[in-house]
């Protein structure tokens, strides 16, 4: 060879020896629902019901178990509590009294909950895993929600930064009301996300709510745009705006500000992290006329689970910045974690959403690094985690069925990708090249997406293109995509996972191969065009054939 700047690894064992130093265990994998039982099996209406839940998880540990109740006629729980862990009997419990003038019949659990420590969470469903019931008899049923008589509001025109009453009337058959919940919806159509129950004044029989509108409101009508009934036997109803709910008022602003909050920028650090550690997400984001009055940023774990809930950031004043510190779980999933999705909202009550895409983007890298966790000096690990680094990956179809050639190819394949995300790199970092692009890199079971990068992709699947074996024009793409790249702060790794014949790699069962030869061109070209250094990681059988 001409331009020898590249070392070749040949044995399975070097690839772990090399790679693996980084590896460590992580949890992927939400808990799991053994068994659900409640006793009594039947009770009266009033009467109370423990829900014992007997739930596992392999490694990280059970975080919450929540159930949700459903009544005869389908109505389910809108919220829920977390069951609580009984040392005694080792089972997760909730005690649950069925409301008095509750409706008679059969009630279930509708859905279970499970979430671990590290994240990963689970909702099983009514079905053939979760079929726990309990009968109710009630000497009186209520199977009918409030029903909504009229709703006032004063007075019907005020400025910016002055309160209107809401008053509701509302009445119940038989169990009475238990709940009144109006929502309010601005001009442009923005509604309120949450709003507090309106109380009950015993003087007027009214369920009355404050409301200040906003400073720098929107000018123009106001509307109720929904009310909520409950009643104490667990029957609800929404009533939205339309012949029965037509309440309005009127908001006469000297400056309105009609503009949401916009985001300029996100910032992570660091950019790399072991698991049970913290990162500082800053965001800085910035409002014409109101001030900014709430920031939200919800993190996805690589496997595709987003934050259900998430605190609201706080207003660093020397940073200028929206702050928010997140501690990654022990055993959590390596790889990238993303900001999924921002909520900017200002004092006048604009909001946006921003989506992870062209304009958010910002990530971390977590992973426990036993190889960074050896070095002691703080600027040689950052460098180790957080430098400019590429690999590319290929990964053919094996040939034969013997010893279950494709699985193993396939499994020491998605380990050298799962290595490489725990050693810091991100997969815009890897050239993922192989003949199938439906691979469970986290064997949670899903495809994952955004792994393989040719010769066809997921989005190629989707779009009914079929899978098709590698050819040297696709290995050329990847040294494309490499020299793309331009220098590196560490060697590009290429590693081959599949067959060699003498003095060749396949790239098919069949007849398309890459040469010693080949190979040879391509690292000497990639090299003179970036003077990057390479390592080069070949896992068949006699490799040793394409060294001279």
């Amino acid at each position: 060879m001409k331009n020898i700047k590249y070392y070749i690894i040949t044995f399975i064992i070097s690839v772990c020896g090399y790679l693996s130093n980084v590896y460590a265990e992580e949890d992927t994998t939400p808990p799991t629902l053994q068994s659900v039982e409640i006793t009594p099996k039947s009770v009266k209406d009033g009467e109370t019901v423990t829900i014992s839940v007997h739930a596992i998880d392999d490694i990280a540990g059970i975080a919450s178990v929540t159930i949700f109740v459903e009544m005869p006629d389908g109505t389910t729980e809108r919220t829920a509590p977390n069951l609580l862990f009984d040392e005694n009997s080792q089972r997760y419990i909730r005690t649950y009294t069925a409301p008095k003038f509750a409706q008679s019949g059969t009630w279930l659990i509708t859905q279970v909950l499970l979430e671990d420590n590290a994240g990963n969470r689970t909702f099983i469903n009514k079905g053939p895993s979760l079929n726990e019931t309990f009968q109710v008899k009630a000497s009186q049923s209520d199977t009918i929600p409030p029903t909504l008589h009229t709703v006032a509001i004063t007075p019907n025109v005020v400025k910016d930064n002055e309160t209107v009453t809401i008053s509701v009337h509302a009445t119940d058959d038989i169990s009475g009301v238990d709940k009144v919940v109006v929502f309010v919806e601005m001009p442009d159509g923005t509604a309120e996300r949450t709003a507090s129950s309106l109380s009950f004044d015993t003087n007027s029989q009214r369920y009355i709510r404050t409301y200040t509108v906003p400073e720098f409101a929107q000018t123009g009508t106001w509307l109720i745009t929904q009310v909520l009934l409950e009643d104490k036997a667990g029957n609800q109803i929404f009533i939205d705006k339309g012949p029965s709910l037509s309440a309005s008022f009127q908001v006469k602003s000297s400056q309105s500000d009609t503009t949401p909050p916009t985001l300029q920028s996100v910032k992570i650090t660091p950019k790399s992290v072991k698991d049970g550690e913290t990162v500082t997400i800053s965001v800085h984001a910035t409002d014409d006329i109101a001030g900014i009055t709430k920031v939200v940023v919800f993190v996805e774990m690589p496997d595709g689970t987003i934050e259900r809930t998430a605190s609201s950031l706080l207003f660093n004043e020397n940073l200028q910045r929206y702050i928010r510190t997140y501690q990654v779980p022990k055993f959590a999933q390596s790889g990238t974690w993303l900001i999924t999705q921002i909520l900017l909202e200002d004092k006048a009550g604009n909001r946006t959403f921003i989506n992870n895409g062209s304009d958010l983007n910002a990530s971390f890298q977590v992973g426990i690094s036993r190889l960074a966790s050896t070095i002691e000096d703080e600027d040689t690990r950052t460098k180790i985690l957080t430098s400019e680094r590429a690999a590319i990956l290929i990964h053919p179809r094996g040939q034969g069925s013997g010893y279950r050639q494709e699985a193993s190819i396939q499994f020491i394949a998605t380990h050298i990708y799962r290595t490489l995300q725990v050693r810091g790199y991100s997969n815009d970092e890897i050239y993922f090249l192989s003949y199938e692009p439906e691979l469970d890199i986290n064997s949670d079971g899903f495809v994952d997406n955004d792994v393989v990068d040719g010769p066809i992709t997921i989005l190629d699947r989707a779009s009914n293109i079929s899978s098709r074996d590698l050819t040297l024009d696709d290995v050329q793409q990847a040294f494309n995509w490499a020299k793309e790249r331009g220098t590196l702060d560490q060697p590009l790794i290429v590693t081959f996972v599949d067959h060699v014949l003498t003095g060749k790699l396949r790239l098919d069962p069949f007849d398309e191969v890459l040469t010693a030869q080949g190979l040879d061109t391509m690292l000497d070209d990639y090299q003179q065009a970036t003077g990057n250094s390479v390592i080069v990681v070949l896992e068949a059988c006699h490799t040793g054939s394409l060294i001279e």
